[in-house]
Parts: C-alpha cells; sequence; structure tokens
C-alpha cells in the first residue's frame, strides 16, 4: 500500500469540528512530541507522553498514553517551554486517547515561541 503523507495521518486524527463547536483561532496540525503532568482523582501526579496534533493560540490537541478527564488541569511540556490550561475535551480515538486543552492565559501560544518541526495550517 501507498504510504500517506503526514499532513493526510494528521487530518484524520484530529477531532472533526461540528457547526456548533467551531474555534475561535485557526488551528495549525502538526506532529511532535510533548510530555502532560496532571493530578488524577485521588490527586497522585501523573505523566504521559503525547503525540501533539494541533495547536492554536488558545490550546493544543494530544494524542496520550492514557485518558484524561475533561476540566483536570494540566501542564504541557513542550519544545522546553511548560504550557498550562485545562482538558475542554476528551474522547477516545483509533490512536488512542485524545483531549484537547484549553490554555491559561499566561500559556497563549505563540508561532514564533514554538515553532513545531511538521506543521500545516487548517
Amino acid at each position: 500500500s501507498k504510504a500517506m503523507p503526514i499532513e493526510e495521518v494528521l487530518k484524520t486524527m484530529a477531532p472533526q469540528q461540528s457547526p456548533e463547536n467551531r474555534r475561535q483561532e485557526p488551528r495549525n496540525l502538526c506532529a511532535s512530541l510533548a510530555d502532560v503532568f496532571w493530578k488524577d482523582a485521588a490527586g497522585v501526579p501523573c505523566r504521559s507522553e503525547a503525540n501533539v496534533l494541533d495547536v492554536s493560540t488558545r490550546g493544543i490537541g494530544v494524542q496520550t498514553d492514557e485518558p484524561i478527564p475533561a476540566g483536570t488541569p494540566v501542564r504541557i511540556q513542550w519544545k522546553g517551554h511548560s504550557l498550562t490550561g485545562f482538558v475542554r475535551h476528551a474522547h477516545d480515538s483509533p490512536i488512542g486517547p485524545v483531549i484537547g486543552v484549553e490554555f491559561d492565559e499566561q500559556s497563549r501560544w505563540s508561532e514564533l515561541l514554538l515553532s513545531p518541526e511538521h506543521m500545516l495550517n487548517t
């Protein structure tokens, strides 16, 4: 079978947007690695390696090793920067759990600050 370009693979992994759930900011599909840190329901610190799927100035979509419930505060370590926010939505996908994180005001992403190796505007 023919290999699919990374941009097409990323498009199949990103959650589909319904008319009632439109983004306030354009997002960029990307392929990059990050670490996600949070505390579970018992307060135990957790860590998961994550594949960054998309990013905008207001949030980031990542595929994690394990599910993280919506509403959970998280810290994402990505390209030497620490970004904080909370899980806005979580769902299962064919590649594993995917979460959408809304950044805190101080963690708003800047294309000038963080430039993933593989990025595609959508």
